[in-house]
């Protein structure tokens, strides 16, 4: 079974016998889900676009909320966290803006308000902190990790960097594995390499 509460929460579900154990709550919270099963949203606008994806959590004014997310397994909390989402899976944003722009990424785990905020379709990056990693955009950037506030966050489309500290590596832009390890470290690095 399923609980909905709110103006037209859970509003077009369609699933079948058996199907749902979805919760929503909140003012058109998971109001496109069809037949995704075991979702959790809470907030106005939360999951909104959602149709059949499944194991998701939407908590937070519109997180998960103007994508038509059809991928499983994707944690957002926060106002506007996962915003975008389609199929991207097996994702985890905390915090407001935190992977907001991704639509089809994977496997990432990002912490931090507004961290990396721009990126569509990066996999298997691991980001901590308030604006880390917030200007990656391409796959070129797949497998960063970035640990502290403003680290990364020049970052576009490097491969392989890891960067751990305050604005540590906060100027390296397409530049490749690159190892940051201390506040400020690296700020005059634009580009990396072996």
């Amino acid at each position: 079974s399923n609980t909905a509460i709110g103006r037209k929460a859970l509003y077009t579900y369609e699933g079948g016998s058996g199907e749902g154990e979805n919760t929503a709550v909140g003012a058109l919270s998971s109001f496109n889900l069809t037949t995704g099963e075991y979702n959790v949203s809470m907030g106005k606008g939360s999951y909104v676009n959602a149709t059949t994806g499944d194991n998701n959590v939407a908590i937070g004014h519109t997180a998960m909320g103007v994508g038509v997310v059809t991928g499983n397994a994707n944690i957002g909390i926060g106002n506007v966290a996962l915003y975008d989402l389609t199929s991207g899976a097996n994702n985890i944003g905390v915090g407001q803006s935190a992977l907001e722009n991704l639509t089809t990424g994977n496997l990432n785990t990002v912490v931090g308000q507004g961290a990396m905020a721009t990126a569509t379709d990066v996999s298997n990056c691991v980001i901590i902190g308030t604006y880390a990693g917030d200007a990656i955009n391409n796959t070129g950037a797949d497998g960063t990790v970035a640990i502290g506030r403003d680290s990364l966050t020049a970052l576009t489309s490097g491969t392989g960097n890891t960067a751990v500290g305050y604005q540590s590596g906060g100027s390296i832009t397409t530049g490749g594995y690159s190892t940051f390890i201390g506040h400020n470290t690296g700020l005059v690095h634009t580009t990396g390499g072996y």
